[in-house]
């Protein structure tokens, strides 16, 4: 595993873990939404998707382990995959990380994630406050485009199977990945906090839920209004811009 450290706050862990354990992990979630037992549903990032990790899906640990045998994983694998984003968290943060978020992603031709922060808008606390740090696994690295990029600094993290990137998702680290072109593009998100929740007074977090009441509404808003332009057959690029969704799908559509 190597580390690269592309500012004081935005490192990457390459091959945290091997090819043949991202190309299980993806195998997990196409037999288990084959199943019926998993299904992507789609988040507030355009066309991309998320859900529960598989290890969260079940408490019989013999039907856990048969997934896990199907995929070609060792059991107990995403357990071990959490405690290696912990611990890399902690390095990141210098102290303890305390978990806000493990999920499954996929992110469709077409799908990019907008200039944002993670837990703050235009610089004050969001009701996504306590996601501090934000860590991404890339399980593939066969699509084009979906890079990682951030606005204040020239940094843009071309994504590489089994690298795990890792930041600040404060508003000095704004960032966005970059429209894929082509392929589907999956990856395991995860949220870090350095506080643990009781540090944070009832009034926050009762700011937090009405703000969050308020976020969903507009967000279901949103994905309605996407969810007509997909009907239509058509994406639509970060400013706006509509195209065919076949040029996505084919890969001949290069923003």
């Amino acid at each position: 595993m190597k580390l690269v450290k592309f500012k004081d706050n935005i490192w990457a862990y390459e091959d945290l873990i091997t090819k043949e354990e991202c190309e299980g992990v993806i195998r997990m979630f196409n037999n288990l939404e084959a199943s019926g037992d998993f299904e992507w549903s789609p988040i507030s990032f355009y066309e991309s998707y998320a859900y529960n990790m598989p290890n969260q899906l079940t408490d019989d640990i013999n039907k856990l382990n048969q997934w896990y045998d199907e995929a070609g994983l060792p059991h107990g694998f995403f357990d071990d995959l959490e405690a290696k984003f912990k611990q890399c968290a902690e390095e990141l943060i210098g102290g303890p990380a305390y978990k806000i978020s493990f999920h499954s992603q996929k992110w469709i031709p077409g799908a990019f994630g907008a200039m944002h922060s993670d837990n703050s808008y235009d610089g004050k606390p969001s009701a996504f406050e306590r996601s501090r740090y934000a860590g991404f696994l890339y399980l593939n690295d066969d699509f084009e485009g979906g890079e990682l990029s951030f606005k204040n600094y020239p940094i843009s993290i071309k994504p590489k199977q089994g690298m795990y990137a890792i930041f600040d998702g404060g508003h000095d680290n704004m960032h966005e990945v970059k429209i894929v072109q082509k392929n589907n593009r999956f990856t395991v998100g995860s949220f870090w906090d350095d506080r643990p929740e009781d540090a944070y007074s009832q009034e926050t977090k009762d700011r937090w839920a009405a703000e969050m009441v308020e976020t969903r509404e507009k967000q279901a808003v949103q994905k309605e209004d996407w969810s007509k332009i997909r009907e239509d057959g058509l994406r639509i690029t970060p400013d706006g811009k509509v195209y065919d969704a076949e040029l996505a799908e084919k890969g001949e559509f290069n923003g």
